[in-house]
């Protein structure tokens, strides 16, 4: 049950974050006029970077760390490609990129690592 509430939580927490983050991106674009590459490596940035805070902040029991980190990762980019979905319309062809998953996987799993050590470390 915890690792259901957890991985959940800290996916949609990082959801958040990323819309947020994207609202935030397209203001600065907007304004700043940055080129494509730029925009590419800030939207790798929002994705790592809403894994790891979502699981750091989602997580609260230290049990089976690594697994809810990957899981994390993966629910983020099922919710986030169903979301595309949803914009885009039914008949949208996307693209579940593997340097998106193995990214937001990584992620999650450094994050639970980081989450659980500090979990541990309150407890002694």
């Amino acid at each position: 049950m915890f690792l259901f509430k957890d991985v959940l939580r800290s996916a949609l927490l990082a959801i958040v974050i990323s819309i947020v983050s994207i609202l935030i991106l397209g203001v600065v674009v907007k304004l700043c006029a940055l080129g494509d590459d730029v925009i590419k490596i800030c939207n790798i940035l929002v994705k790592a970077i809403s894994v790891i805070v979502g699981t750091i902040i989602g997580i609260k029991d230290g049990r089976q760390g690594v697994l809810k980190g990957v899981l994390v990762g993966v629910v983020y980019v099922l919710e986030t490609w169903g979301i595309f979905c949803l914009f885009v319309g039914e008949g949208a062809s996307i693209n579940l990129n593997l340097f998106n998953i193995i990214l937001c996987v990584v992620a999650g799993m450094i994050a639970s690592i980081i989450k659980v050590n500090k979990i541990d470390k309150k407890a002694v």
